[in-house]
């Protein structure tokens, strides 16, 4: 997606018309097929696909084609956050009449420096993530390897006992697999939307515009992108700029790096500690449950054998 935005860039700011802007990018993607042609085919007929950025973009160039303007066609083709955080800045540009291709460069490199936090943070996640699942399914495997043993576990957990034994462990095995996959959600949280009030102001504000109506058009860009709109951080910039004689606009894009940056170093923490975090489904949940399903059935034919 950063590197459509950079293509977009470079034609916008070399006079291209937006729409003319969106045709050549999707044909780019794909030059084999046009962008009015829909999903992309084989010449057997088969349907391809080239991905789901490539598929929003074709499909916003086959609506501004049509004539529908840039934002309403995001809107349309795509719910996923970076593309209406793009949306909702390209809503902001075109009412203000700011020049788009600065801003989408600023987005194109935001993304970049995110997808790449991303990435760190997703290597950070696979080891973690791996253990859970591995150390998950050993209650299982171990009530495998007891019923296949010959100590009479088998019968053992079909009785009452052995029934609430396998009911219990199957109870918290769920809330183990619901806890950790909270716990690996949260780490994985996406910070698209941090310091994104202050860059559609700066935008705002570039097209020439004064400051209240820079934040009304930001705050109507992010309500109908459906997207949060912080701009607390904002009035006290913006009051600095006014007694200061600073510009405004680059003040609150400083700000907005300086958040995007906090927030990726949180988001990297985040994944840091997961590691620790998952100890207390495992211990708390999967260790009993194992105990339930592995050494309880065991303890269950023993008794059953002296008994009888």
């Amino acid at each position: 997606m950063a590197s459509v935005l950079e293509r977009l860039a470079a034609l916008v700011g070399a006079g291209v018309a937006p729409v003319r802007a969106w045709t050549h990018v999707a044909e780019a993607i794909d030059p084999a097929v046009p962008p009015d042609a829909g999903s992309s085919a084989s010449p057997g007929g088969s349907r391809r696909r080239a991905g789901p950025t490539a598929d929003v973009v074709r499909i916003v160039a086959e609506k501004v084609a049509l004539g529908t303007p840039v934002p309403e066609a995001l809107r349309a083709a795509s719910t996923g956050r970076a593309w209406r955080v793009t949306g909702a800045a390209w809503a902001v540009a075109a009412e203000a009449g700011a020049p788009m291709a600065p801003f989408l460069s600023a987005l194109a490199a935001s993304l970049s420096t995110s997808a790449r936090t991303h990435r760190e943070i997703e290597s950070s996640l696979a080891g973690p993530v791996a253990t859970t699942r591995l150390v998950t399914a050993l209650p299982i495997v171990a009530a495998l390897g007891g019923a296949m043993s010959g100590l009479g576990t088998l019968s053992a957990l079909v009785t009452p006992a052995g029934l609430t034994c396998v009911a219990a462990a199957i109870l918290l095995l769920v809330v183990a697999h619901r806890w950790s996959a909270a716990l690996v959600r949260r780490a994985r949280r996406d910070d698209a939307e941090a310091g994104l009030a202050l860059d559609l102001i700066a935008i705002g504000l570039a097209g020439g515009g004064s400051t209240t109506r820079a934040r009304r058009l930001a705050r109507e860009g992010c309500e109908w992108f459906e997207l949060e709109f912080a701009d607390a951080s904002a009035l006290a910039l913006l009051e600095l700029a006014r007694v200061s004689g600073a510009p405004p606009a680059d003040l609150l894009r400083y700000e907005a790096r300086r958040i995007r940056a906090d927030a990726a170093a949180a988001a990297a923490r985040r994944a840091a500690a997961l590691g620790t975090w998952l100890m207390l489904p495992l211990g708390l949940c999967t260790l009993p449950a194992f105990l339930l399903l592995a050494v309880a059935p065991v303890l269950l034919a023993l008794l059953a054998s002296t008994t009888s």
